[in-house]
């Protein structure tokens, strides 16, 4: 009876005992419209040992107030240290947890068709240190609400950022929540918000204190928020503070007829303490902080850092320097970032990429770096976003068209969306690229020469010989020019050849098949383009049936020489 009473006993202490969640977010990915994955990102305080899942109420809803269900199944996923000092004494766990929506589940029959789905969660109260709320108990609470009608895959954004952070009074605090889309590579807006104890239950802020004053910070430097890109700093003026900063990120998608309809929102809660700390000026992250790239086209730039000391004054002695470290959030793939100076007081990155073809973006790309010292007892931290504009390249298809023996119809056509002003430049070479000079063997018709400006011509060709067409093209004002270079084998039927002459195809014109005087080892046809399009070896005639209508050259290799003819396909 004694050991029930005691087990009883721990089992109510365990049950009266409730979690203090300090930040977090809910991020869900959905590859179908009937799977949804959901992952819970929350930070508690180190003395918090329990197990979370059993405290997180998460149900799934709909804007057309239908009753919301409950979400089960929520298991842990990761829990780490995040570490607040110097010695490691102080930390925070980061934890995550998943759980999985199966709308084909009769339980969520009512929500199954929903346009508008939300999945929210509160466990436990906010940490009672709290001082910019004025209800320091109020229930801990985050969201995501998303379109499920038009957009059937989707992943909301993740953020790299920490979710609580320890900052220094009087000292500048420069950071960016390294939000990231790289499943989508949507859009992203980032906009301060009340903060919530449940759905639509708004928590009143204590006085001086607001969702766009979170913090009491200095007149020459307020809390400042970036809604493009998610850059926040302020010095916080105020010892002992603690609030949270809550942020909606909505991201944004274009729909079938080019406009942005918002398909996901995400009500995030970070958690910020002031506390004093000894003298010190947080490292300094240099720019500049906006680039521009073409596609296909490498840019690599440095970043470097800057940290000055603090200099107390007289006769104290000057501490010693700082040493600072340098870090990227690996925002985009197949990018690299390296630090080229690692045994250096100042570390100096150099970060690199290649867009690929059809990157090309209105938005940039957004890169976050992230610089540390060595301060004690707490590091100070600047997180800087580089943005990255990438420009659509230049490109045309290129048609070329045989009109008659001597002349063949050049068009150049950008594709529908293309942006910019295209401009032209056509040069008529030799098979070595060089210019060619006379103009009795091959001009255009629009010049009498060997340049054309025109996105359409026509070329005149008097000999028979490879030609090789240069088309320069640029799409003005992104300036991204692209070089197309175009073989052309040239036959004209005006001029009579050796080699024609001592090697026979039959019959000629033909509609299946060829047949040749000799037998050859290697046979070859190309069209008028100079695209290889059949082939065969050891052989006495060669199946052409497979050949649209047109004129062919044939390249034989027999009796140890080689012929070059022509046939037509009917």
């Amino acid at each position: 009876m004694k050991t029930f009473c005691t087990l009883l006993f721990l089992l109510i202490s365990i049950l009266s005992q409730a979690v203090t969640p300090m930040g977090g977010y809910i991020s869900y990915s959905k590859k179908d419209k009937r799977i949804i994955t959901v992952t819970y990102h929350l930070v508690f305080p180190l003395q918090d040992s329990l197990n979370y899942a059993d405290s997180i109420n998460s149900e799934l809803s709909c804007d057309n107030n239908t009753a919301p269900v409950r979400i089960n199944g929520i298991a842990q996923l990761k829990k780490q240290k995040y570490y607040l000092d110097c010695e490691r004494t102080t930390y925070n766990w980061e934890v995550t947890y998943r759980a999985t929506i199966d709308l084909d589940n009769a339980k969520y029959a009512a929500l199954r068709n929903c346009c508008n789905l939300r999945i929210e969660a509160s466990l436990g109260q906010r940490l009672a240190s709290i001082t910019s709320l004025a209800s320091q108990s109020s229930n801990f609470y985050v969201y995501t609400q998303f379109e499920n009608c038009g957009t059937t895959i989707n992943e909301t954004p993740i953020s790299t950022g920490s979710l609580s952070s320890a900052v220094c009074q009087n000292q500048p605090f420069f950071y960016n929540q390294g939000t990231l889309d790289t499943a989508n590579f949507d859009s992203l807006s980032y906009h301060l918000s009340r903060t919530y104890s449940g759905n639509n239950q708004p928590v009143s802020y204590a006085v001086g204190y607001s969702k766009t004053a979170p913090l009491k910070s200095s007149a020459n430097f307020p809390f400042y928020l970036d809604s493009l890109f998610g850059d926040y700093y302020f010095l916080a003026t105020h010892a002992a503070e603690r609030a949270p900063i809550t942020f909606v990120i909505k991201e944004w998608r274009k729909d079938g007829s080019d406009k942005l309809i918002n398909v996901s929102s995400t009500l995030k809660e970070v958690y910020i303490e002031v506390n004093p700390c000894p003298e010190n000026k947080p490292p300094v992250i240099n720019g500049p902080f906006t680039h521009t790239v073409c596609e296909g086209s490498q840019l690599c730039f440095n970043i470097t850092t800057d940290d000055l000391p603090y200099i107390p004054p007289p006769p104290a002695p000057i501490p010693p320097l700082d040493t600072v470290s340098l870090s990227w959030n690996g925002a985009i793939p197949k990018a690299s970032f390296v630090v080229i100076n690692p045994t250096e007081r100042l570390k100096t990155g150099r970060f690199c990429w290649t867009p690929a073809i059809g990157q090309a973006s209105n938005l940039p790309y957004v890169v976050y770096v992230t610089a540390r010292d060595d301060a004690c007892p707490l590091n100070a931290v600047t997180t800087r976003s580089f943005r990255i504009t990438v420009k659509e390249k230049a490109s045309v298809s290129r048609d070329l068209e045989r009109i008659n023996d001597t002349m063949i119809r050049v068009e150049l056509t950008p594709r529908s969306d293309a942006r910019g002003t295209y401009s032209y430049i056509n040069t008529l070479l030799d098979e070595n690229r060089r210019l060619i000079i006379d103009a009795s063997i091959g001009r255009f018709k629009s010049t009498g020469n060997s340049l054309s400006y025109g996105a359409i011509d026509t070329l005149i060709l008097t000999k028979s010989q490879p030609f090789v067409l240069n088309t320069l093209i640029n799409n003005n004002p992104l300036n991204c020019p692209t070089s197309y270079f175009d073989t052309i084998y040239f036959h004209t039927a005006s001029m009579t050849d050796v080699p024609f002459q001592s090697f026979k195809v039959y019959p000629n014109p033909a509609h299946s098949r060829i047949t040749f005087d000799r037998p050859v080892e290697l046979v070859e046809v190309y069209d008028l383009l100079g695209n290889l399009v059949l082939q065969g070896q050891k052989a006495k005639s060669l199946a052409i049936h497979t050949l649209p209508n047109g004129i062919y050259i044939l390249k034989a290799t027999a009796e140890d020489k080689s012929f070059t003819t022509r046939f037509m396909k009917q």
